[in-house]
């Protein structure tokens, strides 16, 4: 390494060294770089957010892990930057550790990173807060096809919320709706009719069936109105289909006391067949809000 300057740039032979198990060569490159690195898994860990169950640290193991795989297959005869070969391996091997630790089904740590390159190409545009629509249109522009449940199974890991308040929240007349939660656990007591019971008690069979879907669907996993037209009039809905039924047999498996089926995206859509609603943006929001009304204002 060149003496005299701070922050020299090591020679290239300095790296052959290393590559060849020079271990003092190797400590030169690893102090040399070591801002760098760190610098790199601060930024990206710094932007995945609700990463709880991953240590700074761990993502800082991953990112040197990164480091010691480019110095293993780069090349400095070729003319390149270390740094401008390493960054693109340091970020994938720090993104591959955070889907790890993420405990992601296989399908959605082969996604992970391309989605969230969309959501910094988003990020960039000033969309921080994307809708489903507009990730898979920013990933068809890579090429890329990945299956609505795959990506809603990633964002429900980093994000806790999928949607802005604003338009999709407004009632019938333009009323401000607070959001309500759909139960994920069960009550008792006199609470017990804010639960699934009382939607059935208050709704019936077939509009109870139909107002948990869209609850779940536009409260529990943060669709737009929209986007939930496009899955209940989708021809094709096997990926979507294994999608719905983790979520329900994960996240809500009490429903299925009282509405049996509900698991069963194929009949869900059946009962979709026979309106009301009509399958509209406009149409849907209008029902849910006010079936939503009856079941939390309609006197016993």
């Amino acid at each position: 390494m060149k003496e005299g300057r701070k922050g020299a740039r090591p020679e290239p032979s300095l790296y052959r060294r290393a590559a060849g198990g020079d271990r003092e060569a190797l400590e030169q490159l690893v102090e040399y770089h070591r801002p760098w690195v760190e610098k790199i898994a601060r930024s990206l860990s710094s932007r995945l957010p609700n990463l709880g169950c991953c240590e700074k640290q761990d993502l800082l193991n991953d990112a040197w892990e990164g480091f010691f795989k480019a110095l293993r297959r780069y090349d400095p005869d070729r003319g390149t930057r270390f740094e401008a070969y390493a960054e693109r391996v340091i970020r994938g091997a720090i993104i591959a550790g955070a889907a790890r630790c993420l405990g992601l089904s296989e399908a959605a740590r082969r996604a992970f990173p391309h989605l969230f390159d969309a959501l910094e190409k988003l990020a960039k545009k000033g969309v921080l807060n994307p809708t489903l629509s507009q990730i898979q249109e920013e990933l068809e522009k890579e090429g890329l096809h990945i299956p609505l449940h795959v990506i809603t199974e990633i964002l429900n890991c980093i994000r806790p919320v999928l949607f802005t308040q604003g338009e999709e929240d407004s009632g019938p007349g333009g009323i401000e709706e607070g959001r309500w939660d759909p139960p994920k656990e069960p009550t008792d007591g006199e609470t017990v009719m804010e639960g699934w019971d009382r939607i059935k008690d208050r709704l019936g069979e077939e509009r109870g069936q139909k107002f948990v879907v869209l609850a779940i669907l536009h409260e529990g996993l943060g669709y737009e109105w929209k986007e939930i037209v496009h899955l209940l009039s989708s021809r094709s809905p096997s990926d979507w289909a294994k999608g719905w039924a983790i979520h329900i047999q994960r996240d809500w498996p009490h429903v299925l006391q009282y509405f049996p089926g509900l698991d069963d995206w194929e009949e869900v859509l059946c009962r979709f067949k026979c309106p009301p609603p009509h399958l509209s943006a406009a149409n849907l929001r209008q029902w849910y809000f006010r079936r939503r009304l009856e079941v939390c204002h309609k006197s016993q």
